[in-house]
């Protein structure tokens, strides 16, 4: 009877490519070049095709890791360690994630870009190159 599970693990075993069964793949990988560069393709044109629903199911799936995290006291940040008291992150996530929000905000003070350091936009936290490239369009005086 015809098994597409052991037929794969069969071609793999042989070193044999298990999608075109003619080429063998590289060291490292269990497809060879051509397939995997095909299957890559396909990947992300289905990708590009779906990307809103897909963004939307892991913002859901990111909710629902949050709440867990929430509800059983883990680091919501890192998932590994238990939240400290009174925060929902541990003690190695708290400090970093609070000098990112502070130095995001000294940044935006000075009128400096939180993305690269250089001179912002007037009453912007961007500079003309990050504002450019996060919206699409050139900035008008």
């Amino acid at each position: 009877m015809y098994n597409p599970a052991k037929n794969r693990q069969y071609y793999i075993s042989l070193g044999i490519c298990p999608v075109c069964k003619k080429q063998k793949p590289e060291q490292g990988y269990k497809l060879c070049k051509s397939c995997r560069e095909r299957l890559n393709d396909s990947n992300r044109k289905s990708r590009a095709k779906h990307r809103i629903e897909y963004n939307q199911k892991m913002r859901e799936r990111r909710a629902v890791i949050y709440e867990y995290r929430v509800v059983h006291g883990i680091c919501t940040r890192c998932g590994k360690a238990p939240a400290v008291e009174g925060h929902r992150t541990c003690r190695a996530c708290h400090p970093m994630f609070k000098s990112d929000r502070v130095g995001f905000r000294i940044n935006a003070a000075q009128g400096i870009c939180y993305q690269c350091g250089e001179p912002s936009i007037d009453g912007m936290r961007l500079c003309r190159r990050h504002y450019r490239l996060l919206t699409g369009k050139e900035y008008d005086d």
